[in-house]
């Protein structure tokens, strides 16, 4: 606080709004308006942009504050102003610079992609409420337009450079202002959270909520020793050793066939993914580029996912027929856009990854084993048609 007996304006005469002859002739006292007025534009944008989407919405609707004083004024007596309108100002304004000082701190890069950590406590807003008339002139910051699918897409392309956009414990959305796409990370390492956040460390309009607990995921990878099942019938069980290579061979193809499996069915749902965020009519309103992006996004996975079933196919071609196999560029269903076979496309990626499952390392009857040795053909036939059809669909 300033003193009385210096020649600059005090705070509350700043706060009343500095009107005066000494405010035009002194640069100081402009510096400290302008400071005043910056704290109070970054405390907006705090409240807007990050505090207000956290905070669920009140009961019932606040009756404005200039009723309210209004109504305390003409119900109080008349007595002499001691300026306590201008003292309040004061306090919000400092409590303002405090939000300002923490924003400097835990985000230098306001452009950049804002990590927010739900184990750090988030400032609280000043308590300190005035008139409006006696608030300083602030200038509220220009309205941003919503996020659009660009800002999204520009998302997914930064994480997939990095190959977080398959298999991670990611969720991709926009906040309830849409103001910013929000990136919500579940129970990811050190390591990899670093990643991301370089990753998305460019991109404007950017919220990352990191989530230290567990993902709830459960992993698609088990041991070798619980890969292996005692429980196969021995029919079955002599029927993939004589296939695979005895028992060493059936245990070193197990593991390989089912993290494939794994990884396809990731890869399917990433298009799914994709799909559910760029439905056509929103693909239809990107521009040429962006669109270019979204197809070579979506043709990456798909043709990733093609390889992992082809390589599913020759693990286990031992197991399949002779007469079974795949013609290239055969379809039995023509897609009418990529969009609408992704959910097709996830379903035919689980199905086979739920019978090698059951098969390799699972529990059944010998006549249960029997049944998906035999379909076991038609389940991976069934996914790179899927897949193919899918990619002709994206074209």
């Amino acid at each position: 606080m300033f003193d009385r007996n210096s020649a600059h304006l005090s705070d509350e005469q700043l706060a009343d709004g500095g009107n005066s002859p000494h405010l035009l002739s002194c640069a100081e006292c402009r510096r400290r308006v302008d400071e005043f007025r910056a704290a109070a534009a970054a405390y907006v944008e705090y409240r807007d942009a990050i505090r207000g989407p956290m905070l669920p919405p009140p009961p019932e609707s606040w009756d404005s504050l200039r009723v309210l004083v209004a109504q305390h004024e003409a119900a109080a007596p008349p007595k002499r102003s001691y300026r306590w309108p201008a003292l309040l100002i004061a306090a919000a304004c400092a409590a303002m610079a405090g939000t300002l000082a923490y924003r400097l701190v835990e985000h230098p890069s306001p452009r950049g992609a804002r990590a927010i950590s739900h184990a750090a406590p988030i400032p609280s807003a000043p308590s300190a409420a005035v008139p409006a008339r006696e608030m300083p002139v602030v200038h509220e910051p220009e309205s941003e337009s919503p996020v659009g699918p660009e800002d999204m897409l520009r998302v997914f392309r930064a994480l997939d450079e990095i190959g977080a956009d398959v298999g991670e414990p990611l969720d991709v959305s926009e906040d309830s202002a849409h103001r910013f796409v929000v990136v919500r990370a579940v129970g990811l390492p050190a390591t990899r959270r670093q990643e991301v956040a370089d990753a998305l460390q460019p991109l404007p309009r950017v919220s990352l909520i990191w989530d230290a607990g567990n993902s709830g995921r459960v992993s698609t990878q088990t041991s070798s020793s619980e890969q292996i099942s005692t429980n196969v019938p021995d029919g079955v069980r002599r029927q993939l050793e004589d296939s695979l290579g005895g028992a060493i061979g059936r245990q070193e193809v197990t593991d390989r066939v089912l993290e494939t499996s794994a990884a396809a069915l990731a890869r399917a749902y990433a298009v799914r993914v994709l799909a559910d965020k760029f439905p056509p009519e929103t693909e239809a309103r990107l521009a040429d580029k962006d669109r270019e992006v979204l197809r070579g996004l979506v043709g990456r996975h798909l043709s990733e996912l093609d390889r992992l079933a082809a390589r599913i196919r020759t693990e286990l071609k031992m197991l399949l027929p002779t007469s079974d196999g795949f013609a290239s560029g055969n379809s039995e269903n023509q897609m009418a856009s990529w969009q609408s076979g992704a959910v097709t496309l996830v379903s035919a990626a689980r199905e086979n990854d739920t019978l090698l499952n059951r098969l390799l390392a699972g529990t059944y009857s010998q006549a249960e084993g029997d049944e998906m040795l035999a379909s076991l053909g038609a389940h991976i036939r069934k996914l790179e048609t899927t897949v193919r059809a899918e990619q002709q669909g994206g074209q």
